[in-house]
């Protein structure tokens, strides 16, 4: 009886690593797109390359960034960790990455601005865009804002259309002929933000 409990802790004890080790052998491929530094899975385990391990390991060391302000302690933690981050990274596509989290960060940063100048009928004339297919006749938001003008009166009592949309038109969010107001992709993308993030037009004044 003691024999065979001992040979089930023996089965219980192997049976982990021979599964990591089998899925590891299973999945190699993919493992090695998750860690560009790996050389070989297999039964007997994970190899790195030290030649690329050393090549992926970016400087810690901050340094001085002439043309910047001063970094803070928050920015500099914030610095470290990006660093930190770029271990895990494949060399060949580090730029390319960091592209794309700064195109994003920089959307965002452009649309909280906008957001937060635009009036509550402009958002809501650009959901209205977006719904009509992308655009709409000039007539016809024209005809939009004299409806916004009677709802609030006193606000946009001096305003005229071409005031009303001339800031849309001077951030992007739409374009504007002598027949047609029409929705762009940057505006498009600005009401899935939007949306995202849980903002809402009710709040927002006129």
């Amino acid at each position: 009886m003691e024999y065979l409990k001992l040979l089930v802790e023996l089965a219980k004890a192997i049976a982990w690593p021979s599964a990591v080790f089998g899925l590891g052998f299973m999945f190699r491929s993919d493992v090695r797109e998750l860690f560009p530094r790996l050389k070989k899975a297999g039964p007997a385990g994970l190899e790195f390359d030290p030649a690329r391990q050393v090549l992926a390991a970016p400087s810690k060391q901050l340094k001085d960034l002439p043309g910047f302000p001063e970094r803070s302690p928050v920015i500099a933690k914030v610095e470290t960790s990006l660093h930190s981050e770029l271990e895990l990274m494949d060399p060949d596509k580090r730029v390319d990455l960091l592209i794309r989290h700064l195109a994003v960060a920089r959307l965002a940063w452009n649309f909280e601005q906008i957001y937060r100048t635009l009036f509550g009928s402009q958002i809501r004339a650009l959901r209205a865009l977006h719904s009509s297919g992308g655009k709409t006749s000039r007539a016809e938001s024209a005809a939009y804002f004299d409806q916004v003008k009677s709802e609030f009166p006193q606000f946009y009592e001096k305003n005229t259309f071409d005031e009303w949309v001339r800031y849309p038109i001077s951030t992007g969010l739409i374009t504007s002929t002598s027949d047609e107001i029409a929705i762009t992709d940057f505006g498009e993308e600005f009401l899935k933000y939007i949306d995202e993030k849980g903002l809402s037009e009710s709040s927002k004044t006129y």
